[in-house]
């Protein structure tokens, strides 16, 4: 950073006017020129007005936590929890060293994603809107790194409208010359390819996640290259190819059982589990998802999802036995996961709640006045579902104009999936 910048950016932080920080020593038009960096100020110019900042003169950056910087983007680039914490631990006991903004500002951006890594959730919340009052600030590569991050914030948090929005910004804003451009430019899309599948934008996803495929196989990134798969998989199941879905599916099982990734195979048993389910054949389904089960030991989300897809199965097929069981093993798996990262699933359960206890005007009032309207904003294959169910309930109650609403609405969402 120039030294006429870094002087500005101390001075309006510490409130201070160019009269306050010009006196006695120039004037407010040379001061003004310094700031703009039109002009090269004399050393001892320099000394002065930093003296009176109360920063150093020199740019002093420390070289340990410059380097410290570096590699902490590189373990959050590559979600490498223990060596992010460990670095991060070392760098919180050296801000003190940190006199350019750049350094001040590109740690605080780390700081979002460092707690999101870490699921600090409410941390990161916090840091996001104090780093985001200072974007203005920020160069090319902050801001690249401020939407990405973001956007994976978002996308933690279930807001996955944001995080499409913030991750479009990131990839726009990537800087040419950047270090570990190429890794960079594909976790980007591969974080954007993600959304998309969570909104249900599959033509997006498909391209975005083909997009960063190739990049992890030529640098054999095994596990990545398993995510990917899977994320095609699911997309085509969703467009109702369903061979090239079975194809991703079994290149991810294939990888996934080279390399023991017991955390993939698990998501890829409640996928096949899920495309029978789609089927009709509730008996494999239920296989499969009592599979994934066992390998989700250390996923609470993942095991929480296939707990509820078991309860869904189990009510299908009318076994009031085991839709109990699990609707109760689904209630104690919720109380151990952040709320505000299960809101989807919070709403499923709450619906099978009212359903097997027959609450049928708290189940209606539910559906039409806050899950289906969360669901349309956030999840439409949910809104499908549940607007079939309300179409279903209305008909039953003879309120067909109401059944023909529903239904109407679960026809649209469907002709786009």
């Amino acid at each position: 950073m120039k030294i006429g910048t870094k002087i500005k950016y101390y001075r309006i932080n510490q409130g201070m006017t160019q009269d306050d920080l010009a006196q006695g020593i120039i004037s407010i038009p040379y001061l003004s020129k310094i700031e703009n960096n039109l002009i090269v100020p004399s050393e001892d110019v320099i000394e002065l007005l930093c003296e009176r900042l109360e920063i150093s003169p020199v740019s002093v950056e420390n070289k340990r936590v410059e380097q410290l910087l570096i590699t902490l983007g590189e373990t959050l680039l590559r979600n490498q929890k223990e060596e992010s914490q460990e670095i991060f631990t070392e760098l919180e006991e050296l801000k003190s060293f940190m006199e350019d903004p750049s350094d001040v500002m590109l740690f605080q951006i780390y700081r979002v994603r460092y707690y999101t890594l870490v699921a600090k959730y409410e941390a990161a919340k916090e840091t996001y809107e104090l780093v985001k009052e200072e974007y203005q600030h920020f160069d090319q590569t902050l801001r690249y790194l401020f939407h990405k991050h973001a956007g994976n914030l978002h996308y933690v948090m279930n807001n996955f409208q944001a995080s499409k929005l913030d991750l479009r910004e990131a990839i726009k804003s990537l800087p040419l010359g950047m270090k570990h451009y190429d890794e960079e430019k594909a976790d980007t899309l591969y974080l954007t390819a993600l959304t998309f599948s969570k909104l249900g934008s599959d033509a997006s996803a498909i391209q975005h996640a083909n997009a960063c495929l190739q990049f992890y196989q030529s640098t054999y990134h095994f596990k990545k290259c398993a995510d990917i798969h899977l994320i095609l998989g699911v997309s085509y199941r969703r467009i109702k190819n369903i061979d090239e879905a079975i194809v991703h599916y079994e290149h991810a099982s294939n990888i996934s059982e080279k390399i023991n990734y017991d955390y993939l195979l698990g998501k890829i048993e409640h996928n096949l589990g899920y495309l029978n389910s789609l089927k009709g054949n509730q008996e494999k389904a239920i296989t499969h998802y009592k599979r994934s089960l066992q390998m989700k030991n250390n996923d609470e989300v993942g095991r929480l999802n296939t707990c509820l897809s078991l309860l869904i199965e189990y009510h299908k097929v009318g076994d009031t036995k085991n839709t109990a069981y699990y609707l109760k093993e689904t209630e104690l798996m919720a109380k151990d996961v952040n709320p505000e990262t299960i809101k989807a699933q919070l709403y499923e359960l709450q619906i099978y709640q009212y359903l097997l206890s027959e609450k049928h005007d708290e189940l209606e009032n539910l559906l039409r006045t806050t899950a289906l309207p969360f669901f349309k904003k956030n999840n439409r294959f949910l809104f499908g579902f549940y607007s079939q169910m309300l179409a279903e309930h209305y008909e039953a109650k003879g309120r067909y104009k109401l059944a023909v609403h529903y239904y109407k609405a679960t026809l649209s969402i469907y002709k786009k999936l």
